[in-house]
């Protein structure tokens, strides 16, 4: 599980003389690598927006060793969000609780399209369950259609859907938390909070 080359030899008498030595080299392929793949030809699997964000904010968490799922949204399903919310790609960045509404997106433990079954409740590492469905051989995460499975990595599987996933409750965005959240909205902040107009 650690990437590096490793070098043995046979200490039983003169064995290393005689060449019974070896060397094994390890690159990990991890979660990350897989998505920067993902969006460059010969693939062309149209997920660059959602591959590029992931990488972004959970790439440390996706290098590790343990095992994970990723449904992936494609670009029509970033798109869709935007427009819905009025957002640009980089207003994304800025959305509250958005790294835990990626993780929302990532279960623990690698699950292959053939492990899914319906019903199934998989535990996603934002710590709320994903719910997989199967509607006439078709197979949805929460209400994401799996569009294409089983991109590998070493540390666990890639799917495609075609909707972003939100977890319950989340994002808990409201005008107060938005202002609270920009340096430049300071001083209207101070004064929202000294009317006591902050709860409302």
């Amino acid at each position: 599980t650690e990437p590096g080359t490793y070098n043995y030899n046979s200490s039983i008498g003169f064995d290393a003389q005689l060449g019974m030595t070896g060397t094994i080299t390890v690159d990990i392929f991890t979660i990350p690598e897989l998505l920067t793949s993902m969006y460059s030809a010969p693939l062309n699997l149209d997920v660059s927006s959602g591959a590029y964000v992931f990488n972004l904010f959970c790439g440390d968490t996706l290098n590790q060793p343990n095992q994970y799922t990723v449904f992936l949204p494609n670009n029509d399903a970033v798109a869709a969000i935007g427009e819905e919310l009025n957002l640009n790609n980089f207003d994304f960045l800025g959305l509250p609780e958005f790294t835990t509404i990626l993780e929302y997106h990532i279960a623990q433990g690698a699950y292959m399209s053939g492990d899914l079954v319906d019903g199934m409740q998989l535990p996603s590492i934002m710590g709320q369950d994903l719910t997989i469905t199967e509607i006439g051989g078709q197979y949805f995460v929460d209400d994401a259609q799996i569009i294409a499975t089983n991109y590998l990595a070493d540390n666990g599987v890639v799917h495609i859907i075609d909707a972003a996933l939100a977890p319950e409750g989340v994002p808990e965005a409201t005008v107060m938390s938005i202002i609270s959240d920009n340096e430049e909205f300071s001083l209207f902040e101070e004064a929202v909070r000294s009317a006591y107009l902050d709860d409302d």
